[in-house]
């Protein structure tokens, strides 16, 4: 064990001399903060650069950010990033949207938030999504020239690499510690910028129709479906999830089956709204007609037709009954593989305009 924290020290100790002379990360993706950028959050291309006299971002469509360690007044890592700079967002301080899929995805996403003071005392904030094989040198590099704590879910904490200042969140409340050592007993919470949430006991609960759709307002192919059964399904950047979701107060919680994520979304009136800002507008939904139990149908047809009755009889059939046929492509393929004429299939489709 003693072997083991002395070849750790060796490799901190490494660390340190490297990122005095400047460290460089080519693999960055920009997920959301100060600046207003029309880089996909998807891209990797963008430049992170960490040296003692400055944090400079470089984004792939031309525009920096530099923020000077000094000024920088908490770092993040994972679903504590996301919510520390979504929430900065939500309130209007930052102008770059962050995904709401980042919180429920299926793989281990490495966000890293950097908080900061601007020279005019305004807070800024950048959220980073980092690779597996760099977020690990990217924490020791940003704590080395600003030396602040690491602030962190206590589930996620075995992925801050050993020896850095942490803060460990459990639910609002946060713990200081080295995370090579067991954690101490927890010590008050600092101050900080970041705006807590709200309590919700005291707000009565909205009532949601359901089944209802929302579709973001920023990409409206994303969609969330919330269904009468409090299960839940998220169209979003291409891909689904699912789970259940919980009324509580103003606010519908998401919990996603596969990942154990989840994320809260606040509701007003036909919106909701993410931790990011990102709205989601209720779709209106046409109820559709009850179909009538005396209807005549597309299985009615493939029943006479295999009781042997022939094609006029059916045809007159079609002629005096109230009809309520499908009549898209896969239909009309069934009514032809159960034996339907064409001439009985034109009186379907001719019946169903």
């Amino acid at each position: 064990m003693i072997v083991a924290k002395r070849f750790l020290a060796v490799i901190l100790s490494s660390a340190v001399l490297i990122y005095a002379q400047g460290n460089m990360f080519t693999k960055v993706r920009y997920n959301g903060g100060s600046v207003s950028s029309k880089v996909n959050a998807k891209d990797w291309g963008n430049k992170l650069t960490i040296t003692p006299q400055a944090i400079v971002l470089d984004l792939k469509d031309g525009q920096r950010v530099e923020i000077p360690p000094e000024s920088v007044t908490s770092l993040s890592y994972g679903q504590e990033a996301h919510r520390r700079v979504g929430t900065m967002i939500a309130l209007a301080v930052l102008v770059a949207p962050v995904a709401l899929f980042g919180l429920l995805h299926k793989t281990r996403l490495h966000f890293i938030g950097v908080q900061y003071k601007t020279p005019e005392n305004n807070s800024g904030g950048i959220l980073l999504q980092a690779d597996k094989d760099n977020y690990r040198a990217m924490l020791v590099a940003l704590q080395g020239v600003t030396a602040a704590p690491v602030v962190v879910a206590e589930k996620e904490r075995e992925y801050i690499p050993v020896g850095l200042t942490t803060n460990v969140t459990k639910g609002t409340d946060e713990s200081t510690g080295a995370n090579q050592a067991p954690a101490a007993p927890a010590a008050p919470a600092a101050p900080t910028n970041a705006t807590e949430p709200v309590s919700l006991a005291a707000i009565p609960p909205v009532v949601l129709k359901l089944p209802a759709t929302y579709a973001s307002t920023q990409a409206p192919a994303d969609q969330i479906q919330l269904n009468g059964d409090n299960t839940f399904s998220l169209q979003e950047d291409g891909q689904t999830y699912r789970g259940t979701f919980a009324v509580n107060g103003n606010a519908v919680e998401l919990n996603a089956s596969e990942t154990s994520a989840k994320t809260t979304l606040t509701i007003q009136s036909n919106t909701l709204t993410d931790s990011s800002g990102q709205t989601w507008v209720l779709r209106e939904q046409t109820a559709q007609p009850a179909p009538s139990e005396d209807a005549f149908k597309n299985q009615d047809v493939i029943s006479l037709v295999k009781a042997g009755l022939d094609d006029a009889t059916i045809i007159a059939k079609i002629a005096s009954s109230k009809c309520q046929f499908d009549t898209s492509t896969a239909a009309l393929i069934q009514l032809k593989q159960s034996g339907v004429s064409d001439a009985v299939i034109r009186a379907v489709v001719g019946a169903g305009r």
